[in-house]
């Protein structure tokens, strides 16, 4: 005789959050130039950055390198190479450039060189930063160009430059305000991890980042936020997540767990944080579940593993959100405010779901 045991959801809980990557660690984030956007389009198209080193041939920074493999000596040695590029004049014998900006060039070099690493993520902005791409760069050391590329590419040269993955673009108005502040640093090359939640949230719906989980609800509605729409799907949903963690019998899981950062333009978004990751994962499947299901961009997943305990855990939520009147009340009230402010169903989920399906099968 078969006895069915009943589906411990904790379990299953923990088993995702297990797979769920983390952004690294050692990931950086960097604010790169295009000179006012005269290299927006080149960079985009060709699938580069690059980061100008007329004071100093590759070929010497190379050997520099292979002279001094402590950062400290190599970066002296490069500032003595600029200020050698800037003789002195002959009247006054004075500099060109003074020590402060021979400083300055010598560190955007050297942090381009030794600093921008395979995986970092790289932003860089059109004329007035009207449009701002994000890439991940593909290659810790200095590309090196065929040469179809270099005819094709006819800048390339006179930089230093690193391949990079496109992921998007955005128009700035459409940015978080948060963003804005970056570009107040006019530099060649400026690290801006300090925005790295921002940046993340601007790019995917829900990541862990520094060991805190992060579920961001994107509001799209074009004029004003009406306040009691903004603060009721707030309550609504932690009220439903509230309901669901003692349905499913969550342990060490509670709505109290999240702390709340709104970007109150208009769109605008929503983002709910815990170091509780597993009450984040929650959290996630059941806006997923209350938002209309998470059928988007056309990920396909396998039928069994990682993606079965999610569909448990979907399923307990969808059966918990049928069971009684009261409850199809309550998913109204959700719908009621989720509709006012056009909140866009969470197109991250599949995403996820390969995600944690993918980490399944490497090897540990």
């Amino acid at each position: 005789m078969m006895i069915d045991l009943p589906i411990d959801y904790n379990s299953i809980l923990d088993t995702i959050v297990e797979n769920v990557q983390t952004i690294p660690f050692r990931k950086r984030y960097w604010l790169i130039r295009t000179n006012s956007g005269t290299f927006y389009d080149t960079f985009k198209e060709n699938n580069f950055v690059g980061l100008d080193h007329s004071q100093i041939s590759l070929r010497d920074l190379s050997r520099l390198r292979a002279r001094f493999h402590d950062d400290f000596l190599f970066l002296s040695a490069i500032k003595e190479s600029v200020a050698d590029f800037y003789t002195p004049d002959l009247e006054t014998g004075e500099r060109t450039k003074n020590d402060r900006s021979i400083s300055l060039i010598a560190n955007q070099i050297f942090k381009f060189y030794t600093q921008v690493k395979k995986g970092d993520l790289v932003i860089i902005p059109s004329y007035s930063s009207s449009k701002v791409a994000f890439g991940i760069v593909k290659e810790t050391y200095i590309a090196e160009f065929s040469e179809e590329e270099l005819d094709r590419i006819d800048v390339a040269e006179q930089f230093l430059n690193k391949r990079v993955e496109w992921i998007e673009d955005f128009d700035r108005v459409s940015l978080d305000p948060n963003i804005y502040k970056m570009f107040t640093a006019h530099q060649a090359i400026t690290e801006v991890g300090k925005y790295a939640d921002v940046i993340e949230r601007t790019l995917q719906d829900f990541f862990v980042l520094e060991n805190e989980a992060h579920l961001i609800i994107n509001v799209q509605k074009e004029d004003g936020i009406n306040a009691r729409s903004l603060f009721g799907l707030g309550y609504n949903f932690l009220e439903i997540l509230e309901d669901v963690i003692y349905a499913l019998d969550i342990k060490n899981v509670s709505s109290n767990d999240f702390e709340v950062e709104v970007n109150i333009n208009s769109p605008g978004k929503i983002d709910l944080k815990s170091r509780i990751k597993k009450g984040t994962v929650l959290a996630f499947l059941t806006l997923a579940v209350f938002g209309g299901g998470y059928e988007s961009k056309g990920y396909t997943l396998k039928s069994d593993g990682l993606p079965g305990l999610i569909k448990a855990i979907t399923e307990a939520i969808n059966e918990y959100k049928d069971r009684e009147q009261d409850r199809a009340m309550q998913k109204a009230i959700f719908d009621q405010y989720k509709d006012k402010l056009n909140v866009k169903e969470v197109d991250d989920m599949l995403k996820i779901m390969k995600q944690v399906d993918d980490n399944q099968d490497k090897p540990k």
